[in-house]
């Protein structure tokens, strides 16, 4: 009997109180969960088989050039070690890297290898997307839901890397679901609807942790699992022994660290669904702003403002967990009290406001714009309409977005949407931002679901990314819309969430590992920072966010740190042939931009087949970044060797040519750079450095030399 499709969804997250005090364990976050919701659909894959491999194809028909096929090997030696590939080599599918996609892949199909009987049926894999997560170009195309509960998606009509995000945690969203389906497709043990939550959650998070490279709060993943909760992280030391991928015993630490039985690192996090209730006469909305903000530079600076002022910092973080514990306490009573008051929300809008003048008086101590004076101004003036209750900057704050509660009324909503379509600002920074438009999303208190998988989505018609010339009065023609046939919600089927009294730690997987958090680490190592907001969708090959503004005047050299990714401009790459560039990620959290073309090597005096910096060796890129070591990294090492180079989690070999590490020709490739520590010895000043971040406690001096960037 073959095997039974399976169609999960999970949903965004808005951050509403509490960003930068979730990174600490002494505070907690209010996280709404919202009906935007990533779609994943699991079916047998018949035309994939061959003969010695398995084959997994995944689909995001809403996206032009977004198909990837991937082969799966198990060891033939007995283990339960699992290797999962990329099919780079055939024009029909997608040969840039998917980090979300393929590490989620891997970590699910090594844990799942250990529970169920089964996990050699190809599989085709289908992603789609609420509208909500995307903001509207020219060429996508909106569908309404027909009347018999077809959900239809819309063709954004362009390609991932061109998909302009609303921030709503699609990437957190999208590994949640693709997790629930694949464990629930090829579970053989017990039946798919009671999947515990605990282990969609912990796969989860052990999938996202491990494709941005970095660890963080794990709050839009929780969410992602669970819906609407009052979070509070879990320590991050606990995903210390899990290791790399293809490292020996891998396998065995992931499930150790996924079913939280390790006795020596129990899972800490609390995930209070119960906390927060919103009532039905109120309504979470969302604005999306047409601009953003560098949120690892924003972290950076304000856990360094914290560290070097932490007894006012200290206070204000105090006054703000306070806050965040009024909302809920205030969301809760008139959720209880519903029906039976006036719908008097004004010592909730008081909450609110209070929160958001120690948000402002944080703004302007740390110098970090959590609440710009621009967000300040777009935020009274909403507060001043009827009906709004109250908004605040979400997440770690910033020009990207505000989120509002207001009257669950059809005119306050309205009138609200009108009041923004014409909205500028008359202030000093009225070019801070763009336009800001009502986004048509809401609260939603229900994390991961089981969907009715029916039949398999239908794929979309050719449609063009560029709209074609038309009349003034001619309408284009809609391209053909996705649709999920038969995928209606039917209620959280995979156990619902235990209350947090009653429920074991929820677990995570392994260590995200990047750095921005060297600022905190030295000082809480026990609840090691934090997290870069994780916005992004089936990401293209960079493990940073969608690539930033394209540099011209890109240095040929090591460049100076940035938070924006240097990217080749498509006329670059004619002119001067195959353009390899490279963000060096420091374990001091600084990014530095490295340019390499023909040109470059040319002046260097580096010999190359074709001038193509892909075919150099590792240790030839190493020789070139001793050559131009800057002079504020640290100490420059004796010999290339010393230096380390991970990418996706991985340690490159000195021997192996750059084209075999799958990086990506346009946009920027992130490279962890380790010194390698003199004797392979770790340093340990009284827990003030983290530790390699996939260590294994056993084998401290045979263990894979891994990323030994700080724990974020």
């Amino acid at each position: 009997m073959p095997p039974t499709p399976v169609a999960t969804s999970a949903p965004g997250k808005v951050f509403f109180a509490g960003g930068y005090l979730v990174l600490d364990r002494a505070y907690t976050a209010l996280v709404f969960g919202l009906n935007a919701r990533i779609h994943v659909h699991v079916a047998e894959w018949r035309e994939g088989s061959v003969e010695s491999t398995r084959t997994i194809l995944v689909q995001s028909p809403q996206f032009r050039d977004a198909k990837w096929l991937y082969t799966v090997d198990r060891s033939s030696s007995g283990s339960k070690s699992v290797a999962v590939k990329q099919v780079q080599d055939h024009d029909t599918y997608t040969k840039s890297a998917n980090k979300f996609i393929e590490t989620t892949l891997l970590y699910v199909l090594t844990y799942l290898s250990y529970t169920s009987t089964d996990i050699d049926t190809a599989v085709k894999v289908t992603i789609l997307a609420d509208d909500d997560y995307y903001s509207q170009s020219s060429s996508s195309s909106l569908t309404e839901q027909p009347s018999s509960g077809n959900k239809r998606f819309t063709d954004f009509g362009v390609s991932l890397s061109d998909a302009h995000k609303t921030g709503l945690g699609s990437s957190a969203a999208l590994t949640t679901a693709l997790a629930a389906s694949l464990a629930a497709f090829y579970s053989r043990e017990h039946a798919a609807d009671s999947l515990p939550l605990t282990t969609i959650h912990n796969l989860a998070q052990a999938a996202h942790c491990a494709a941005q490279g970095k660890v963080g709060s794990g709050f839009d993943v929780a969410t992602a699992v669970y819906g609407s909760c009052l979070y509070r992280r879990f320590t991050p030391a606990v995903l210390e022994k899990v290791g790399e991928p293809g490292s020996g015993g891998f396998g065995d630490r992931l499930r150790l660290c996924i079913e939280d039985l390790d006795p020596d690192q129990k899972w800490d996090v609390e995930v209070a669904s119960q906390a927060v209730q919103v009532p039905e006469s109120l309504l979470l909305a969302m604005c999306d702003v047409d601009c953003g903000s560098e949120t690892p530079g924003m972290v950076r600076n304000l856990l360094k403002w914290r560290k070097e002022n932490a007894e006012d910092a200290n206070g204000l973080w105090t006054a703000l967990q306070q806050g965040t514990e009024d909302i809920c306490t205030e969301l809760t009573r008139l959720s209880k009290a519903e029906g039976e008051l006036k719908h008097d929300f004004s010592r909730l809008s008081n909450i609110i406001q209070a929160n958001r003048r120690l948000v402002r008086e944080m703004s302007a101590k740390s110098k970090v714009p959590v609440e710009p004076e621009v967000m300040t101004e777009l935020l009274d003036f909403c507060t001043s309409l009827p009906g709004v209750v109250g908004g605040v900057c979400p997440g770690a704050g910033g020009y990207d977005a505000v989120a509002l509660l207001v009257r669950n009324d059809a005119a306050t909503v309205e009138q609200l949407a009108a009041a923004l379509e014409g909205w500028k600002s008359q202030g000093e920074q009225a070019g801070a931002i763009g336009k800001v438009r009502l986004l048509g999303v809401k609260q939603d208190q229900t994390g991961v679901k089981k969907e009715e998988a029916g039949v398999d989505t239908q794929p979309l018609a050719p449609a063009s990314s560029t709209p074609k010339p038309q009349a003034e009065d001619e309408q284009l023609p809609a391209p053909a819309p996705v649709e999920m046939t038969e995928m209606r919600a039917r209620g959280l089927e995979l156990r619902s969430a235990p209350t947090l009294e009653d429920q074991p730690p929820v677990a995570s997987g392994p260590t995200r590992t990047d750095t921005a958090t060297a600022l905190v680490q030295a000082e809480h190592a026990a609840s090691q920072p934090p997290p870069l907001p994780s916005s992004v969708f089936l990401p293209p090959a960079a493990a940073d966010p969608a690539p930033a503004a394209r540099d011209r005047a890109a240095s040929t050299a090591i460049g100076p740190s940035t938070d924006s990714p240097v990217v080749p401009l498509k006329d670059e790459l004619v002119a001067k042939g195959p353009t390899l560039v490279i963000t060096l990620l420091l374990t001091s959290g600084a990014r530095h931009p490295f340019k390499l073309d023909g040109k470059y090597l040319q002046k260097r005096n580096v010999e190359v087949e074709e001038s193509n910096p892909y075919n150099l060796s590792v240790y030839k890129l190493k020789e070139l970044i001793l050559r131009e070591w800057r002079e504020e990294w640290e100490s420059k090492p004796a010999s290339p060797s010393s230096i380390r180079l991970i990418s996706f989690g991985k340690l490159l070999d000195d021997k192996a040519a750059l084209k075999d590490a799958r990086l990506s020709d346009d946009s920027a490739n992130v490279l962890h750079m380790t010194i390698k520590p003199q004797d392979f010895v770790e340093e340990d000043d009284g827990g003030k450095a983290a530790k390699a971040s996939f260590a294994t406690a056993s084998h401290t001096q045979q263990r894979s030399p891994g990323c030994r960037c700080v724990i974020l």
